[in-house]
């Protein structure tokens, strides 16, 4: 005999991290790459030919797993996804890209609540074979570690971060002359980069695989706002500066340090040439570096733009690098 009453309450929506999520999941298909969803479920012998031995004492064991080969809960993403990279291969495809999203587990401690394993959530993706649309008369683009690195740029970046580090390293499985590790705010969000041979071949994969994983919870915080500059009408002054460098050092630090000593001015910089080989010691290379540099309020004069252009060259031998050229 109770009345009849709307219930009322807050109206549904998506928190920020949820709308940023969905961000991510569109912007990886929107460059062609193919949502997969797997089971938490990972078998030692996966792990084994990733590479990641050393994982299987972390792992939680399912007391009555679906299947007896898969009785862990997944400490990373990638078994899974390489499985449906390998069930497409088998079948006929010769390229496959695909993500996921979705949680990995440990035996630590759960931060929040001690009762439950320690949980992150995270993203990966697998590119075997060609990438991008095939053209007549252009050879198609291969996946490899490069492109791998320019999904996660393209991905941080259209999710409003610009303050990642992306250096050289090495992770457990991955190629040690292909891989990278991408840090934000100091904190290291996991690698990118291509399989060994070794696990190429365990999965049946052909080819050079790419790969990623990265924690999802920095890249999911909201971002802050950033004010919108105003054009400059006055014309840009373009040059090149091309170092000699150790290879244990970062293309990225040479990048930073030179933009930072020009005071504000540069508007682009783009490393558009790499050469080892002849002329050059053992362990070194030569990098060519375009920039661009511009007031806000004034055509820039010959006299203005060589001391900043000395201030560069200084900020890239402070870190070990030479001017080309200059003995």
């Amino acid at each position: 005999k109770f009345g009849a009453t709307v219930p009322t309450g807050p109206a549904g929506y998506l928190t920020p991290p949820q709308q940023r999520l969905r961000r991510a999941h569109r912007v990886l298909a929107g460059i062609g790459l193919n949502q997969a969803i797997t089971l938490p479920f990972v078998g030692e012998d996966d792990m084994v030919a990733l590479g990641r031995s050393a994982e299987l004492g972390r792992m939680l064991k399912v007391k009555n797993p679906l299947r007896e080969e898969e009785g862990r809960l997944r400490p990373t993403l990638l078994p899974g996804l390489l499985n449906v990279a390998r069930y497409n291969v088998s079948r006929g495809e010769r390229s496959v890209a695909v993500f996921e999203t979705g949680l990995t587990f440990t035996t630590d401690t759960h931060q929040i609540d001690p009762r439950l394993p320690a949980q992150s959530d995270r993203i990966a993706w697998v590119l075997v074979g060609n990438v991008g649309p095939s053209l007549l008369a252009t050879d198609p683009i291969q996946s490899d570690a490069r492109y791998s690195l320019a999904v996660v740029r393209h991905l941080l970046a259209q999710l409003g971060i610009d303050d990642a580090r992306i250096s050289r390293g090495e992770a457990p499985g991955l190629h040690p002359g292909r891989t990278a590790v991408v840090e934000l705010g100091g904190q290291v969000l996991g690698h990118v980069g291509e399989l060994t041979p070794g696990s190429s071949r365990a999965f049946d994969l052909p080819g050079r695989v790419a790969v990623a994983e990265l924690d999802l919870g920095p890249i999911l915080e909201p971002v802050a706002l950033k004010p919108a500059a105003t054009p400059s009408p006055f014309p840009p002054v373009d040059f090149d500066l091309s170092f000699v460098l150790s290879t244990d050092i970062a293309t990225s630090d040479v990048l930073a340090e030179t933009t930072s000593a020009a005071g504000g001015m540069v508007e682009a910089a783009r490393v558009f040439d790499e050469f080892r080989g002849r002329n050059l010691a053992d362990g070194e290379r030569a990098i060519a570096i375009a920039y661009r540099i511009r007031a806000g309020d004034r055509t820039l004069t010959n006299e203005e733009v060589a001391p900043v252009r000395a201030a560069m060259i200084a900020a890239g031998e402070s870190l070990g690098a030479r001017l080309r050229g200059a003995g």
